[in-house]
Formats: C-alpha cells, structure tokens, sequence
C-alpha cells in the first residue's frame, strides 16, 4: 500500500479483513504499507497512535517514513533505491489537481490545484471557480477531505448564480478541525478530531455508519 492518510490506513485493513475472510493460511499474506510524510500526519498525536496500534494488531508493516518513487510489476522503490516486493501495490496518495492546470494561466497551488479566493473564483480569472480537491482558498490551505468538498457546494453554486446576475460573490469559510472516522476493518473504528480527541471501538463504527447512510439517503431518489 502506497499512501499513509486516511484512504491509505482504510483499504490496508480493510484488504486484511478481506485477506482473514478467505483463509485459513498457514502464514497471515504480508501487507506493508509506505507513508511518504508518516502515518496519518494530520490527525492528533493520541489518534496517530490508535492507527499505528491498529495496524500492528492486523499484522500489516508500516514504513514511515517512505517516499515511493516508482512503482512496478515486482513492487515499489523508494526514493533511496530500495525495493520493496510485493504481488500487488495500490497507491492511494495525496490528491492534486490534474496535470492539465499546468497548461493554463491560472495561479496554482503547489499541488496543482487551482488557488481561487474566498468566493471560490480563481485568483487569476474571476469568471473561472473552482471547489473541492482540485482548488485550494489561498491563505486557508486545508487537507483534501470530502468535508470541505461537499461543503463548498452550497456556496460555489450560490456565486455561479451570482456571477451570472454580476452580483457581488458570498465569502466560503472553511473549517479548522473536522471529524475524522476510519473503520479498522474488523468491526471497529478510531474517531479523531482536533488536537487532542480520540477514540476506538465497535461504537465508534456503528457511528460512522450511521453518519455515511444518513449522508447516501439525502441523494436516494424518492
């Protein structure tokens, strides 16, 4: 597994779980999983410690940190030459904005992503938005989370209406701290938000799953 966020953490325990429910095997198939910048960088120290516990309970090896820098049929090399075999490698990295911004005239972030201001719009053409992984409010960099995402719909779709009447844009505000939930892959889950909350188990789960179907439901058709 090439990745060591959140989406990382999440398909390495939940190819474990997978992996556990075609056995029995004489010997667990090994997983490794590679983090560029370290496990989980952006939740809380007390969380980061709950996923690595995690990962060792399911038996799956952490390089930490490990910045792949190619990717072939045998496995992944990292940066300082070393090769790292596996049957399969999944990358699941930091995501960026396409490769074509690149060909435009538009101010990007170091990412990619297209720097746009408070109303979305983009800092080098005020007829152009942009909103989710692909934009970064410049001066509010934020982790590319679905939270900002889908948050930023309202406002974006309001100042596209605005932009058509030639009306002054509405200001989006991001959040600081977000509620981050990642299953474990075995009936369980770790929340984490902030600088210092964290916590593990079945319940936490139930709750996940509860805030995911209610969140499916709102775009079922009636």
């Amino acid at each position: 597994m090439v990745g060591g966020g959140p989406a990382g953490v999440e398909i390495a325990l939940a190819l474990r779980a997978r992996l556990d429910r075609t056995g029995p095997h004489e010997t667990a198939p090994w997983i490794g999983l590679a983090a560029g910048s370290g496990l989980v960088p952006t939740l809380n120290a007390r969380a980061r410690g709950k996923v690595r516990a995690a990962l060792a309970r399911r038996q799956i090896e952490v390089f930490a940190p490990c910045r792949i820098a190619q990717v072939g049929p045998q496995g992944a090399q990292d940066d300082s030459g070393r090769w790292i075999a596996s049957d399969l490698t999944i990358v699941s990295t930091a995501a960026r904005g396409p490769s074509w911004l690149a060909a435009t005239d538009l101010p990007l972030a170091p990412d990619a992503s297209v720097l746009v201001g408070p109303t979305l719009a983009s800092l080098g053409d005020d007829a152009i938005f942009a909103a989710g992984d692909c934009a970064e409010v410049a001066g509010e960099r934020r982790e590319k989370a679905g939270v900002f995402a889908v948050r930023q719909g309202p406002p974006l779709a309001l100042n596209l209406r605005r932009r058509v009447r030639r009306e002054p844009g509405a200001d989006y505000r991001a959040q600081r701290a977000f509620l981050t939930i990642l299953s474990t892959g075995d009936g369980s889950a770790i929340a984490a938000r902030g600088r210092w909350f964290a916590m593990e188990g079945r319940w936490v789960w139930w709750w996940k799953d509860r805030i995911d179907r209610a969140f499916v439901s709102r775009f079922n058709a009636k």
